[in-house]
């Protein structure tokens, strides 16, 4: 799998941070990805919950709370390549 998964955070910690998937590792850096296959937009506040648990995030993204472009099933993945994220 080879994929760039790129995360907006706007809030109280706002920046811009990707996880970069290739050959089985995976590496989370800082900064804007040049061409992301997955971009999430979210508040820091609500992706802080959803990865400690407090949020469920698929529910979180029906109720708008964060959006998303790109690749859709990348975000269906979540729980199977980052556990319960």
């Amino acid at each position: 799998m080879r994929a760039t998964i790129q995360f907006d955070v706007s809030g109280s910690q706002p920046g811009q941070w990707y996880y970069d998937i290739q050959d089985g590792h995976c590496a989370f850096k800082e900064g804007k990805a040049e061409s992301p296959n997955l971009t999430i937009h979210t508040p820091a506040e609500i992706w802080l919950a959803i990865s400690k648990g407090e949020l469920e995030g698929g529910k979180a993204f029906l109720e708008k709370k964060y959006t998303v472009e790109g690749e859709l099933n990348l975000l269906m993945r979540f729980k199977s390549l980052f556990g319960d994220s």
